[in-house]
């Protein structure tokens, strides 16, 4: 579908090589974690031996976690992320959908 595909999230890794989404701190692996989008659904999956953290739990490795609009995504001890996805919020702003415009 439209905008599907994954995404990498971390640090450069030691031969300057960078995922889709970088992130500068001393705490972030060079590749901390993946995003999904499949069917319009997002999902990170986490890895082993970096912390992440969404709406304030840690994320195992071993279960992705759906991202839904407005989760709070924390790479590391300081790296704060929103998530904000396009799809997600026309559906929330659209007429009769009783969300705000």
């Amino acid at each position: 579908g439209e905008g599907e595909g994954e995404g990498p999230a971390g640090n450069r890794d030691g031969g300057g090589a960078m995922g889709d989404v970088v992130l500068n701190a001393e705490d972030v692996g060079a590749k901390h974690c993946t995003i999904h989008n499949r069917g319009g659904v997002l999902r990170l999956y986490a890895r082993d031996g970096h912390r992440t953290f969404v709406n304030g739990e840690l994320a195992s490795a071993q279960l992705p976690v759906a991202l839904s609009n407005g989760a709070r995504v924390v790479f590391g001890e300081h790296c704060f992320f929103r998530v904000w996805h396009p799809a997600q919020v026309r559906l929330q702003c659209s007429p009769g959908s009783g969300g705000n415009r």
